[in-house]
């Protein structure tokens, strides 16, 4: 995965930072503000374990935001990526 200040390399797709359109071929899914600063995130952490609790301080420092919330992002962005929780190839959770 690479990085310009503008877009994230998340192969085969493409985010554009700006508009949180993910791409992918002529395919592109616009992304929530939210789903795409979680996305972010995850791309610039990637190989390691992000927790829940890191990831809402990180990206809600002073907004009180559920786990529902967070667990709703990471779906919109699974389907965007058509990513499945089972055999996950870009996003896994665990327990």
């Amino acid at each position: 995965m690479s990085a310009s200040p503008a877009r994230l390399w998340i192969p085969p797709f493409v985010l554009d930072l700006a508009t949180g359109t993910l791409e992918h071929g002529s395919h592109a899914a616009r992304l929530k503000p939210q789903a795409t600063a979680v996305l972010r995130y995850l791309v610039e952490h990637a190989g390691q374990v992000v927790r829940q609790d890191e990831l809402l301080a990180a990206l809600w420092p002073d907004v009180r935001v559920g786990a529902g919330v967070l667990k709703t992002l990471i779906w919109e962005i699974r389907q965007a990526l058509g990513d499945q929780p089972q055999a996950p190839r870009f996003i896994e959770t665990l327990p």
